[in-house]
C-alpha cells in the first residue's frame, strides 16, 4: 500500500472512530478508489473522500456500532461491512440493525465473482430477523388462527371478484343478489366462530 493512500486510510478511520478491515483497505487501493464509483448499473461504492461524510450522515456507528457503510444500490439499500468477518452485508437503510443484515457476500472474492451485485435475490444469506420470521410463519401455517384468517380472506377475495364482475356487468342482478346473500351468511358464520383467532402480525410481534 502506497503512503499516500495509507496516510488517507487512516484519516478516514480515525474520523470513523472504527478500523477499515485490511482486506476492505487493500480493495480500495488497488481501485485507486478515492470518489465514489459505479461497479454496475446500480452498486456504487463510496471513495475514502464521502466514506466519512456518509457515514455520518447514516449515523452507521450509533445503529451498527463496529460496522462500515461501503456503498448502497442507488436506492434504499446500503452495503456494510464490519472487522469481525469478512462478509458484505446488505441492510435496508431505514432499518439499520445487525438483526436486519442480509449477507450480500461471504467474501470479497465471491462478491466479484456476483459483479457487485446489491440486489435481493442474490443474497447468499438472509438476515437473521428472516430466517427467524420464516420460522414462526411455517408455525402459525399450522394454527387454527392461520386457518380462520385464510378462510377470512378467501371470502374478502370472493366479494371483491363479485362486486367487480357486477360492475362489469358479466352477471345478472338477480345472481349477484344471491351470491352476496351467501356471502354475508357465510361471513356471519365465520365471524361467530371466531375464537379470538390472532393475524400473523398479532401472533408473532416483531422478536
Amino acid at each position: 500500500m502506497n503512503e499516500d493512500f495509507e496516510i488517507l486510510i487512516r484519516e478516514t478511520a480515525s474520523s470513523l472512530s472504527t478500523p477499515i478491515p485490511l482486506w476492505y483497505a487493500d480493495f480500495l487501493q488497488s481501485q485507486d478508489l478515492r470518489t465514489s464509483r459505479y461497479y454496475n448499473n446500480t452498486t456504487v461504492l463510496y471513495g475514502l473522500e464521502e466514506l466519512t461524510e456518509l457515514n455520518i450522515a447514516y449515523e452507521i456507528q450509533q445503529y451498527m456500532p463496529g460496522y462500515l457503510l461501503i456503498g448502497s444500490d442507488s436506492g434504499d439499500f446500503g452495503l456494510l461491512i464490519n472487522n469481525s468477518t469478512s462478509n458484505i452485508y446488505l441492510v435496508e437503510l431505514g432499518a439499520l440493525t445487525p438483526d436486519d443484515a442480509a449477507v450480500m457476500a461471504w467474501s470479497l472474492e465471491e462478491w466479484q465473482q456476483k459483479n457487485f451485485s446489491s440486489h435481493e435475490e442474490d443474497i447468499s444469506a438472509p438476515s437473521p430477523y428472516t430466517v427467524r420470521r420464516s420460522m414462526a410463519l411455517q408455525e402459525y401455517s399450522l394454527t387454527p388462527d392461520a386457518a380462520w384468517y385464510a378462510a377470512l380472506q378467501e371470502m374478502q377475495l370472493q366479494q371483491k371478484t363479485l362486486e367487480q364482475s357486477r360492475a362489469l356487468k358479466t352477471i345478472s342482478l338477480k345472481e349477484y343478489l344471491l351470491q352476496k346473500q351467501q356471502l354475508i351468511t357465510a361471513m356471519n358464520t365465520l365471524t361467530a366462530a371466531n375464537k379470538g383467532y390472532l393475524s400473523f402480525q398479532q401472533w408473532w410481534p416483531r422478536k
